[in-house]
């Protein structure tokens, strides 16, 4: 996983809301959205790294900027778990992802 190479610094706000939505016991994945350049990706290392401890597997952080076909995320998703199919199983419907928290950016 990255690691941050300097302090987080005025996104308390927003580190608060995803520290909230994943403490949800129905949240596995979260996608962080918006505008190019904002630290989508920044604040979702931030969160994981806090949250290495809070969970079995951890914590993975997932960049989806260069994936431009949305039926590809799963697989992308996936490859970042290190999960690969089983026989016809397509990898969305792979129970190894019910005991993860996903963040992606």
């Amino acid at each position: 996983m990255l690691l941050p190479l300097t302090p987080l610094l005025g996104r308390e706000r927003e580190l608060a809301a995803v520290h909230e939505s994943v403490d949800e016991s129905d949240v596995r994945l979260l996608t962080l959205t918006g505008p190019g350049g904002i630290g989508k990706t920044r604040l979702a290392v931030e969160v994981a790294v806090g949250l290495q401890g809070d969970f079995a597997h951890g914590a993975t952080v997932v960049p989806l900027a260069a994936v431009t076909d949305s039926s590809l995320v799963p697989a992308v998703v996936a490859q970042a778990l290190g999960i690969r199919e089983a026989g016809q199983r397509p990898v969305a419907d792979c129970s190894a992802m019910c005991c993860m928290t996903v963040i992606c950016c």
